[in-house]
């Protein structure tokens, strides 16, 4: 097993962290409106299309920002389930589903009331399957196309609950197992893609490879683990080989789309080597980012919203009205204040719920208290 060796390994928040997933959100907001602004190119300047084609042909910011919070899910989530508790599976369960839930319901609700503004209203039964954030598995449309990030959060959550089942969770060689099956479970599917051209979820196996080195990183710094730190070598080392042979097989079909293989092999190693050095030796902690961290949950679920808002209610900021980087501006200060507002309003209180729920559960209450309580 490996055991925290410090006090602060379990439980503990780190503002270098918040400050990683601050900086990840926006730049996903960066990369949905700079594709939008390229389709319009002719309204601006030759510098923003040549910065809008690098941060989405080149370094995908959106991809890069993604990554980003996967390989911190794997540096944070696994671990709240190693704190000594009672019943560590339902409260895992429910501090982690009162964390997703609440405010990805009210983002549906907002993408319903603004599609149906824009006169394309989504029918009922996509809205239903969608409020149980497993739309993607059974194939039904997302109604923001970022909520595949969530299903594969969904997946992650269930590979560390089953190895924990087992107790497996904390032995370095299992983690380590796991994440090279879901490397190579990547490495099938994208020849599958490229020999049949359909489109496997490569994506998917990928995200929980960087969620796992995500975590055996934290074990092998935050802990000191030597163990660790020798299976973090090996996986970053089989990261660094696999990412541009996988790339070039699954994402280099469509180069009119950006689909290259150079855009996905950049991308995921800018993410992975941003990961690395800003939870090493360039730790961020600067109040802002910490607090846009604290937030980013809700800035990355209502991001598009807001972007959309302003484009409907303003659709001369496509055609130039305003420089393409103000438009990005404005967007990201308008998404900071609302998910301010849904932080306070909504994430704070159903997260404190959860504890409060956790807590009851952890004393073994019953659920007449626990009613109580909701």
């Amino acid at each position: 097993m490996v055991a925290p060796k410090n006090a602060h390994a379990v439980g503990a928040r780190y503002a270098f962290v918040d400050s990683i997933r601050g900086i990840a959100a926006l730049m996903v907001i960066y990369l949905h409106i700079a594709e939008q602004l390229l389709q319009s190119r002719e309204y601006y300047s030759d510098l923003e299309i040549s910065l809008f084609t690098l941060f989405t042909a080149y370094f995908d910011a959106g991809k890069i920002g993604v990554i980003m919070f996967f390989a911190v899910s794997g540096y944070v989530i696994p671990f709240s389930l190693l704190k000594k508790r009672e019943r560590p599976l339902l409260s895992f369960a429910i501090g982690r589903f009162m964390r997703l839930y609440p405010a990805y319901w009210l983002s549906i609700l907002a993408m319903v009331l603004i599609v149906a503004w824009q006169g394309n209203p989504f029918d009922s039964f996509t809205i239903a399957a969608n409020a149980t954030m497993l739309q993607g598995f059974v194939g039904i449309q997302n109604i923001q196309g970022l909520y595949w990030t969530l299903q594969i959060e969904l997946v992650f959550y269930g590979l560390c609950v089953v190895l924990f089942f087992f107790g497996l969770l904390g032995s370095q060689k299992w983690v380590t197992a796991t994440a090279i099956g879901t490397l190579a479970g990547a490495f099938a599917l994208a020849v599958a893609r490229w020999a049949t051209e359909m489109g496997f979820p490569v994506a998917l196996p990928l995200a929980l490879f960087a969620m796992f080195i995500g975590m055996t990183w934290r074990t092998a710094t935050l802990d000191e683990d030597e163990t660790s730190m020798r299976h973090f070598r090996l996986l970053i080392t089989l990261f660094m080989i696999s990412i541009p042979l996988i790339s070039l097989l699954a994402y280099n079909a469509d180069a009119a789309n950006n689909e290259t293989w150079y855009r996905y092999t950049l991308s995921y190693f800018t993410a992975m080597g941003l990961f690395i050095l800003m939870t090493s030796r360039w730790k961020i902690s600067n109040p802002f980012l910490s607090f846009l961290g604290t937030i980013s949950y809700s800035v990355y679920l209502f991001g598009w919203v807001c972007t959309q808002i302003i484009e409907t209610a303003f659709p001369s900021v496509l055609t130039g009205a305003i420089p393409g980087h103000a438009l990005i501006a404005l967007a990201s200060v308008m998404t900071i204040v609302v998910s301010t507002a849904i932080y306070y309003l909504v994430e704070k209180p159903s997260i404190d719920l959860g504890r409060k729920l956790v807590k009851l559960v952890e004393n073994g209450k019953g659920r007449a208290q626990i009613s109580e309580v909701i």
